[in-house]
């Protein structure tokens, strides 16, 4: 199998992994201000229109799962923040308003969607976001889940798609790691 995406880098964003052809396509999509106006663009982090790497203000991020117990959103958030500044905890909600939070739930994602990740951002700061995983990808392999749920996250802390050997990589296949490289590691050092 095969995953392909492309990355936006723009105020609203959606990224989408879906099925297509016996391969994977992750679509990333950008809502601009203007209705209507979508536009997909190729970066190695996400960037605000001034330049700037997007990251949450704080390194404490609440991973609130939402998901069920077939997706490995403990593991995938371990797996984000054992070589990195961030910490990232799960929880089951919200610990407080105004608190630096990541939901991730499960849902029926119309087409040949699998998992998608929204954030918005106040210039560089993420403000919020949400990781969407598909359902019926629930009976994927473990090492597919997994892979599915870091990437996803990935992007939820301000990660965009990267080469080869990377778990932001637009290509995916049962051979693709599950847990981020050392470069994944020091793109997260640098924005935290």
């Amino acid at each position: 199998m095969t995953t392909r995406a492309d990355t936006p880098d723009n105020a609203r964003d959606a990224s989408t992994l879906s099925r297509r052809g016996g391969g994977l396509l992750i679509k990333r999509t950008v809502g601009a201000l203007v209705a209507g106006l979508l536009l997909a663009a190729t970066a190695f982090v996400p960037a605000h229109a001034d330049g700037g790497v997007l990251a949450w203000p704080k390194d404490t991020v609440y991973v609130v799962d939402q998901s069920n117990t077939r997706w490995p959103v403990e593991r995938a958030a371990e797996n984000l923040d054992n070589n990195s500044p961030l910490e990232l905890i799960r929880v089951t909600s919200c610990p407080a308003k105004g608190a630096q939070c990541i939901y991730v739930r499960t849902k029926n994602i119309p087409g040949a969607g699998i998992g998608t990740t929204v954030y918005a951002h106040r210039g560089v700061d993420l403000a919020s976001a949400t990781v969407y995983l598909d359902s019926s990808y629930q009976g994927s392999s473990y090492h597919n889940r997994l892979a599915l749920t870091t990437h996803e996250l990935g992007h939820a802390v301000g990660l965009s798609h990267q080469g080869i050997g990377s778990i932001m990589n637009p290509y995916v296949s049962s051979k693709t790691r599950s847990t981020p490289s050392s470069a994944d590691y020091a793109r997260l050092n640098r924005a935290y």
